[in-house]
């Protein structure tokens, strides 16, 4: 493993939520980083809102109430601006992780 990569790693380790699995916040990042992007900012490196009002990752994380709960619900159904990847519940598990580790 590379210094980059134990530090990626360790930064990775930082940003999961307590009880939540680092594996799934990595496989999340991926997933996000495959699936969401061409619609959501999923990073806390792009703006907060897109011009054309679709949320970023990091804003959802930071609504006030919001849980890993509620955004695994969201995942789970269908909305009609959301393209239908059908995930598994280990991926909206993992995506849901991903997002609720961009808390601040």
């Amino acid at each position: 493993m590379s210094f980059l990569s134990a530090g990626v790693l360790a930064q990775e380790k930082e940003k999961a939520p307590a009880g939540v699995a680092v594996a799934d916040v990595q496989a999340g990042d991926r997933l996000a980083h495959n699936l969401c992007v061409n619609c959501h900012v999923v990073d806390a490196r792009g703006p907060v809102l897109r011009t054309d009002r679709v949320p970023s990752f990091p804003w959802i994380a930071n609504q006030p109430g919001e849980t890993a709960t509620s955004v695994t619900v969201w995942l789970s159904i269908s909305h009609a601006r959301m393209p239908n990847y059908t995930l598994t519940d280990d991926e909206i598990r993992q995506t849901s992780a991903y997002i609720m580790s961009l808390r601040k």
